[in-house]
């Protein structure tokens, strides 16, 4: 049947907390940075595709309202439970989900945009 798409699920989303060394020490306001937190994060798809996407903020919760921690938990408990099931290769139809039921989050959103597009790529 010409036209058909075979729809592409999302399968699992899952996050890790990594602790990078930068390449030089970054110099902040109030303090100096020569190691970056981030939050990876991988969406699998049911075709066997995994998305990789990034979460990364500067000085934790001195500089914003996220942190890595905070965005690997809003995954973990919010994000991963609606996007669950969403199709994989309809990024758009899968943020609208989560514009839908999640306030704020950009970060963490941005995380999971990111992972969704690496995966159509």
């Amino acid at each position: 049947m010409a036209g058909l798409v075979k729809q592409i699920n999302i399968t699992s989303v899952e996050t890790i907390i990594l602790e990078l060394p930068t390449v030089r020490e970054h110099v902040l306001s109030m303090t100096a940075i020569d190691r970056q937190v981030v939050t990876l994060v991988i969406v699998r798809a049911s075709d066997g595709i995994e998305g990789y996407g990034e979460g990364t903020t500067i000085g934790g919760l001195s500089y914003g309202d996220e942190s890595p921690e905070g965005i690997k938990l809003a995954i973990d408990t919010y994000f991963a439970p609606l996007l669950i099931g969403e199709p994989a290769n309809r990024v758009g139809s899968a943020m609208a989900v989560l514009e839908r039921e999640i306030v704020g989050n950009r970060f963490a959103k941005c995380a999971i945009e990111t992972a969704l597009l690496d995966g159509q790529g």
